[in-house]
């Protein structure tokens, strides 16, 4: 196979010569350029799943702190680039495929990544923020799967409590049908004897004495 590191020297050098970047490590699988303020490292499973991928990151400032670098496809999704699916898991085993890669990868990375490999604090600040908000969509959306999933099962019991338990912190998300399910469970599964039919200050349906009565 084409060697690796000898591709990435190839298209990567002149690109952290512009950025006042050297190269601190190079081998078969990693070679990484650095300064004193970012580090530009591109990576190759050549043993294992034949993933080829660019991480860029800020060098940490204290002994206590760990690297945290942001991949292409990550910095190709803050710039709504199109190329952002074709970078996400690249993978080839064929040496011409891999140098055809390789190049490619360069041409993106100067053309989105030039002011993070500057060490521009905002980029990395916008980058830091994206991925927050990725993490908690993608949370949310593993949580609503699973609320739904149990709401499907108690409206299908007739269990009213657990379809208002499991819809309730996802009220927003809801669906126009899962909405009237809600509705429907909150006015039949209140017991008589609950002294709050009403959605107390944190918004739940139910106050404990409620729950507690549901429960027995």
């Amino acid at each position: 196979m084409t060697a690796f590191n000898h591709v990435v020297h190839q298209y990567f050098d002149s690109l952290a010569i512009r950025h006042k970047l050297q190269c601190v490590f190079s081998d078969s699988q990693i070679v990484r350029f650095a300064n004193e303020k970012v580090f530009l490292q591109i990576r190759f499973s050549a043993h294992w799943s034949f993933e080829i991928g660019v991480e860029i990151g800020e060098i940490p400032t204290s002994a206590d702190q760990l690297e945290r670098p942001f991949n292409l496809t990550e910095i190709l999704r803050l710039y709504a680039s199109p190329d952002a699916s074709y970078v996400d898991g690249l993978q080839t085993s064929k040496p011409d495929v891999l140098t055809d890669i390789i190049k490619r990868l360069s041409v993106l990375t100067e053309k989105y990544a030039s002011n993070l490999l500057d060490g521009l604090v905002e980029d990395f600040l916008k980058l830091r923020n994206l991925r927050d908000k990725e993490c908690a969509e993608y949370a949310l959306s593993r949580d609503l799967k699973y609320a739904r999933k149990n709401a499907e099962k108690a409206w299908k019991d007739k269990n009213y409590f657990a379809v208002i338990k499991a819809y309730e912190p996802f009220n927003m998300e809801l669906t126009k049908v899962e909405r009237k399910r809600l509705a429907y469970a909150e006015k039949h599964g209140v017991p008589s004897n609950c002294p709050d039919h009403r959605r107390n200050s944190s918004g739940s349906i139910f106050s404990t004495t409620c729950q507690n009565i549901l429960q027995k």
